[in-house]
């Protein structure tokens, strides 16, 4: 083999192996993708042997990434809570034994169950809103039994979901499974549980890494200024409603939209795709009669997600029967 063709190679590796977006798929790509943690803990293990260890903040033109280095079981849950303006929640949005009290508080909670569910959560100026889960595609980990393993968790949101901030601040920690656990391990070092049952004595958590660049990529900027992206959700009218509704909502181009619809249990009740082709104002008019004869009056959930610019929103609607 000739040296050109064995130098070429070489650099073929390098420049694929030192650059690139994280991949979702459950297994820590490396720093040469991630950068430097955002964050390193202290190591030691916290409430029920959780430990979170370390954690990482990279984007790329369309998406910020969430991971972290975590020992941990799959019947534990996860948060990324992200503060990138002013105002914000003060409670955990999973109504956990934990409390916030950070010097700006936290906009959005990125979170979810090791070995299978993710959503994020915003603050409406009053509650928590967003719990409609992700597609399995944005989201991956590797604990995947009860006892306490280690592994890595990852997670990608678009940036418009999170008001494509120039940079915010961050703080991972890892909880249970029912309302009354608190804090068992966080990133930076907090305030930590020292009892199954932390109802009476929440966790208070108050500690973030601070200024992590988010919108590092130039093509995102570049992006912006050529073909504004814009994609927003105008809510659905009338609501409640009975026969039906319409959800109305904005594209900044043409594109390929998903609706779906879950019951407040989770259950997926209504999904399709339509081809919308020009930008500006649309709608979707929805029946009670597509959801099916079994579903009953109540809060339903409903995501829309814009397919060509990986984008997605969601909201809230009732149905009165």
């Amino acid at each position: 083999m000739k040296l050109s063709t064995i130098v070429l190679l070489l650099f073929l590796f390098f420049a694929f192996a030192f650059s690139g977006t994280p991949v979702m798929d459950g297994i820590f790509d490396g720093e040469a993708v991630w950068g430097s943690p955002a964050y390193v803990a202290d190591g030691v293990a916290g409430w029920a042997g959780a430990n979170a260890k370390k954690f990482y903040v990279t984007d790329d033109a369309h998406y910020i990434y969430f991971g972290a280095e975590v020992s941990a079981a799959q019947w534990m849950s996860w948060c990324f809570i992200v503060n990138t303006k002013t105002g914000g929640g003060d409670y955990d949005s999973w109504m956990r034994a934990i409390d916030y009290a950070h010097a700006d508080l936290p906009d959005y909670a990125v979170r979810g169950t090791f070995g299978g569910y993710a959503e994020c959560n915003y603050w409406d100026g009053s509650a928590w809103q967003g719990f409609v889960g992700l597609e399995s595609t944005e989201f991956a980990d590797t604990i995947t039994v009860n006892d306490v393993v280690d592994g890595w968790v990852e997670i990608r949101i678009p940036k418009d979901s999170l008001g494509t901030p120039d940079k915010g601040d961050v703080e991972f920690y890892i909880t249970g499974d029912h309302n009354e656990h608190g804090n068992f391990d966080a990133c930076p070092d907090d305030d930590n549980a020292t009892a199954w049952d932390m109802s009476g004595n929440h966790n208070i958590l108050r500690n973030y890494r601070t200024d992590i660049l988010m919108n590092t990529t130039p093509a995102a900027v570049e992006q912006k200024e050529l073909a504004p992206q814009k994609f927003t959700l105008l809510g659905n009218f009338p609501n409640p409603f009975n026969p039906s509704t319409t959800i109305r909502f904005t594209l900044g181009q043409r594109s390929a939209v998903t609706l779906k619809i879950y019951s407040i249990s989770g259950e997926l009740l209504y999904r399709q795709q339509r081809r919308f082709d020009r930008a500006g104002e649309q709608q979707w008019h929805i029946s009670a009669a597509a959801l099916g004869k079994h579903v009953a009056s109540g809060v339903l959930l409903y995501s829309l997600r814009s397919d060509d610019l990986g984008l997605q929103k969601s909201g809230k609607m009732i149905l009165l029967k």
